[in-house]
Order: C-alpha cells, then sequence, then structure tokens
C-alpha cells in the first residue's frame, strides 16, 4: 500500500519540468492565438474595404439581373442607368414647357421614395415603372429582332463608340470626366459599359423597328389610294384671324383711399377682405367697350386681301391701343395659321373648309365679349409642299473657330474643284465636328420642317431651293456650316399618310412582339435601383 502511494507521488524535479513545459506551451499558444485574432482582423479589414470597393463599383449590382427575356438581359447597373433616364427625360420635357420638374413637386435632394408623385404612389414607384417598360419594350423587341434574323453589326458598334466619344468630349468641355459624369448622373454602381449594353440593346430594338417600317408599301398607288377614301382628313386650310377684345376699353380702377389702408389691417381683416369677391364691372362701360370692339371688327371686315388685312391689325394695335410696332408686328404674326388640319371641334375650321379666299368671318366669342375676325388666305386642298428633305453639311463649330476662315477656305477650294458630291463626303469626314453625320459624307436624311435650327430650317427650306444648291450658313447658337443640298422628299399629305402607316406598322408589331416574348422581371431588383 506504502509502495504504491510511493510510485503514485510525483518527483519534484519532474513536477517543476513538467509545470515550466506547461507554462511555455501556454505562452506558445498564446502567441499563436494572438497572432491569429491579428491575421482575422487584418483578413476582416482587407475584406471590408475590398468589399466597399466592389460594392461601390456596382460588382455585386452586376451580377443581378433586374429583366430578362430568353436570349438578353437587362442587369441592375443597367437598370438604373434606364431609371435616372427616365428622370432626365420628365426633366428634359418640364424645360420644353418653361418649368421646371420641382414644379411637379419633384425635389431630387430626397429621397424619391419618400415623395409623393403626381401620377399616384411615390416618385420612386413611378420611375422604377417607367425603367422597367422600357427595358421590357427593349428586350421583347431585341427577340423579335433575333427571330427575324437581325443583330449587331461593326457599324453599329462604331456608332455607340461615336455616342460614347461624343458625351466624352462634352463633359471633358465642362471640366469633368466621362467616369464622373456617370457617378454623378446615374450613381457609383453604373459603369460606361453598362451604358454601352443598353445601347446595344435600344439599337437592336431599331433596327427591328427599322425593318417594320421599310416593309411598308408606300407607293403612290397606296398613298393616293388612302387619300382618295378620305380626302378631309389630309387637305389642309390656311386663314388669318385677330381677335378684338372688350377689355381694351374699359377704364381703369383707380386705388381708393379705402384700398391704401389695407396695408393696416390685422391678418383676420386680410383674411375677410381676400375672401370678398371682386368688384363687378360697370355695365354701361362694358355695353360701350362691346360697341367699339363691334365698330373696329367690322372695319377689318372690309379688309379682304392678307395686305390691307394685316395693315389694319398693325395700325389698331399701334395707334388705337398704343402698343409698340414690335408688339403689333407680334400680333400680326400670332394671326397667321398656315396648314390648317379639319377639326369638327372647330366652328372656324369648318367653316375654312367651305370658304373661299377672300371670304371673310366674323365671330362672337365668349359671348360677345370678343369678336374674332378670320380671313380665309388658302382654300382647302391638300399640302402639295415639300414636308422632307435630304442635305449635306460641314460644321465649323463657334467653340473651335473664331470666324468663318477655315469653313470659306475649304468651300473656296471645293467649288473650285468642281464641287464633287464625293469631294464634299471626304471635306466631311475631315472637317466636321458633327459626329451625327460625319462619317456619313455629312448627310441627313427626311429632315423635317422645323426639325433643325432656324438658319438651317429657313435655308434648305427655301421655295427655290433645288438639288445641287450649295452655300455657306451660320447658325447663330452653333457655328458655320458649309451646306449642299441633296434634294426634297415627300410632299406633305404624302408624308402625312406615310406617317400614320408607320405609326399603325410600329403600333402592331410592338404588340405581337410583347405577347409573342415573355420578359421576367426581379421585383427585389427593382425595389433598390436608387
Amino acid at each position: 500500500m506504502g509502495q504504491k502511494k510511493k510510485n503514485e507521488s510525483p518527483d519534484i524535479t519532474m513536477a517543476g519540468t513538467h509545470l515550466a513545459e506547461k507554462n511555455a506551451a501556454n505562452s506558445v499558444i498564446k502567441k499563436v492565438v494572438t497572432w491569429v485574432v491579428a491575421i482575422a482582423i487584418i483578413v476582416f479589414l482587407v475584406g471590408m474595404t475590398a468589399y466597399n470597393y466592389l460594392s461601390d463599383s456596382g460588382f455585386f449590382e452586376r451580377n443581378k439581373v433586374a429583366a430578362s427575356s430568353e436570349n438578353y438581359s437587362v442587369t441592375q447597373p443597367e437598370m438604373t442607368f434606364l431609371f435616372y433616364n427616365s428622370i432626365q427625360t420628365l426633366e428634359y420635357q418640364m424645360q420644353s414647357y418653361g418649368m421646371s420638374a420641382s414644379s411637379i413637386g419633384l425635389d431630387m435632394t430626397k429621397s424619391l421614395k419618400s415623395q409623393e408623385s403626381m401620377y399616384g404612389g411615390t416618385w420612386y414607384d413611378y420611375f422604377s415603372s417607367q425603367a422597367e417598360n422600357s427595358a421590357s419594350q427593349l428586350l421583347y423587341l431585341c427577340e423579335a429582332a433575333k427571330a427575324a434574323g437581325l443583330e449587331l453589326d461593326s457599324d453599329d458598334i462604331k456608332d455607340i463608340d461615336k455616342e460614347i466619344d461624343t458625351l466624352e468630349e462634352n463633359v471633358k468641355n465642362q471640366g469633368s470626366t466621362l467616369k464622373e459624369y456617370i457617378k454623378n448622373n446615374y450613381g457609383p454602381s453604373v459603369s460606361e459599359k453598362d451604358i454601352r449594353e443598353v445601347y446595344k440593346l435600344q439599337i437592336l430594338a431599331s433596327k427591328y423597328m427599322q425593318k417594320i417600317s421599310d416593309e411598308i408599301d408606300t407607293s403612290d398607288e397606296v398613298l393616293e389610294g388612302i387619300y382618295a377614301a378620305d380626302p378631309q382628313s389630309y387637305d389642309k386650310v390656311s386663314y388669318l384671324q385677330y381677335t378684338f377684345n372688350y377689355e381694351d376699353f374699359m377704364p381703369e380702377e383707380e386705388d381708393s383711399d379705402e384700398t391704401a389702408d389695407t396695408a393696416d389691417t390685422t391678418a383676420d381683416d386680410t383674411t375677410a377682405a381676400d375672401t370678398e369677391a371682386e368688384p363687378e364691372e360697370d355695365p354701361a362701360a362694358k355695353s360701350e367697350a362691346i360697341e367699339k370692339i363691334k365698330g373696329y371688327a367690322a372695319e377689318l371686315a372690309e379688309k379682304k386681301d392678307v395686305d390691307s388685312f394685316n395693315e389694319y391689325v398693325k395700325n389698331y394695335e399701334t395707334s388705337v391701343l398704343g402698343k409698340s410696332e414690335e408688339d403689333a408686328d407680334k400680333a400680326i404674326t400670332s394671326a397667321e395659321h398656315n396648314k390648317v388640319g379639319y377639326s369638327d371641334s372647330s366652328e372656324i375650321i369648318k367653316w375654312a373648309f367651305g370658304a373661299k379666299v377672300g371670304d371673310i368671318d366674323t365671330s362672337d366669342v365668349s359671348d360677345g365679349d370678343k369678336i374674332a375676325v378670320t380671313l380665309l388666305t388658302a382654300e382647302r386642298a391638300r399640302d402639295e409642299e415639300i414636308a422632307t428633305c435630304d442635305v449635306r453639311h460641314i460644321l465649323f463649330k463657334h467653340d473651335t473657330y473664331e470666324d468663318d476662315t477655315k469653313a470659306r477656305e475649304v468651300y473656296d477650294k471645293w467649288v473650285a474643284d468642281g464641287a464633287k458630291v464625293e469631294d464634299f463626303e471626304a471635306l466631311a469626314a475631315e472637317y466636321s465636328e458633327d459626329p451625327g453625320s460625319s462619317e456619313k459624307g455629312g448627310l441627313y436624311e427626311h429632315v423635317e420642317r422645323g426639325q433643325m435650327v432656324t438658319e438651317f430650317n429657313d435655308w434648305i427650306f427655301d421655295e427655290n431651293r433645288v438639288p445641287g444648291d450649295h452655300d455657306i450658313v451660320e447658325t447663330a447658337d452653333i457655328g458655320w456650316h458649309i451646306m449642299y443640298y441633296v434634294g426634297g422628299g415627300e410632299s406633305g399629305w404624302k408624308h402625312t399618310i406615310t406617317h400614320e402607316l408607320e405609326e399603325k406598322a410600329a403600333e402592331e408589331a410592338d404588340t405581337k412582339a410583347k405577347e409573342e416574348y415573355s420578359v421576367n422581371i426581379d421585383k427585389d431588383v427593382m425595389s433598390s435601383l436608387a
């Protein structure tokens, strides 16, 4: 028993040795743990940095598909691009009406998800829906294009390159870079590559719709048949119309002492005053004013031709109403109504469609408060005037050149060499600063009236213009253009019918493709675009 205990008792020296070994082992373990923890922290920090970088660069979003069809897809960054494009489109539309997006309640400094839209729901819902519709249409039209054997070619890619180059040049002139521009306008997840991918879808979809347009029969026989079936829909009339207003002859209201004292009223008094009805007009004064405009209207009704009509209006504006010559000229311009189509809702149009040149209509407007005098200047007929034309130009921008010296030098040499079209095409490629036409020999086809800036438009649609005409034209906002008139296209009535046929064919093709090719939308992705 004692022997067993002795054997079981550890030797003190050995115990010390084991303890030292144990302590040493623990020290090593602690060091290892410390290093493991340190490495883990470093890995975590590096990982977070990489994660943040990938997140900011749109790496994770780029791998998310927002919309897809059988052969094509739109990633989250590409959908984000379409999302912000829909915002820019709305802002542009508002600007065209002389308004801002803020006037309809859109505040881009606040979250779109927190703002109610005038269209119902939030602004985020509205723009998300617009982007979704755009993406869906692109995808099902691209599927239709693929089924029709269409695909992108090298020229299409060059067109995309030119679009990007033009954008890059524009932002560079504004002191920025393309990368900064894209980030500021579309967010950090969108890259140039994403924009290019959207452009590819847009071009392919456009090629399909162009194919549909090209297949439409617009022969003279077809157009004549459509016109003969319903001439009233395509005929036009022209007339002058000036309106006399009795208010121009009403005595001005004088400020009373009582009105002057309103500045001292209390808030309650002001509120009460605001709710009061405006003072009624003096019936006798109104009756006298109406009799005056009847007399002037009767005098104008005697003017049976354009010159005498306009002369009377100018004299009335300046001598009777006391307006400036400039205002009188504006009134004359406003009186012109050229090439007006038929409308069942307009009594004056219905009259004009049955009237003869020189006929006058005098009509009470607003229960006799106003009187409109109308002179027919062109009887009902179909519009034979050229509606579109083809033209070439070489642009020298104001931003690049101080004057027309370079444009004149190039133009004079071209004329001296025989003014040949093939030479013009080469010069356009070499000198023109218009990326939209420079590589097409400066050519613009099917240009419609009013499509180009004023000076450009007026030159190409001059009634005496003939194919082969050329000159230098300066546009106030752009620069100098070496112009070459290729020729006119369709007349007005033909253009109208052709446009109607194209719209109908495009609508039918779009509806068919939408029904035939399904598009899947990821709602989770759509909820996190901005």
